[in-house]
């Protein structure tokens, strides 16, 4: 499934991400890389997702999002 699927509440596995480049070095340096754990802060389905990875939380756009997969 996808991060924009997860649930509030709900911590998830990065299992891949399906972006370009510079999306993958973004999320990479924000800490949410394959094997990394998010937590689902708020996840509005038509628009951002609040997530928290590492300590952090971050406020990712519409579409990316549904570019990273999770289990």
């Amino acid at each position: 499934m996808s991060l924009k699927e997860a649930k509030k509440g709900e911590t998830v596995k990065v299992v891949s991400v399906d972006a370009s480049d510079a999306n993958v070095n973004r999320l990479c340096s924000m800490g949410i890389l394959p094997g990394s754990d998010v937590q689902i802060v708020n996840n509005n389905l038509v628009g951002a997702s609040h997530v928290n990875c590492m300590g952090s939380r971050m406020i990712l756009g519409r579409n990316l999002p549904n570019k990273i997969e999770v289990k």
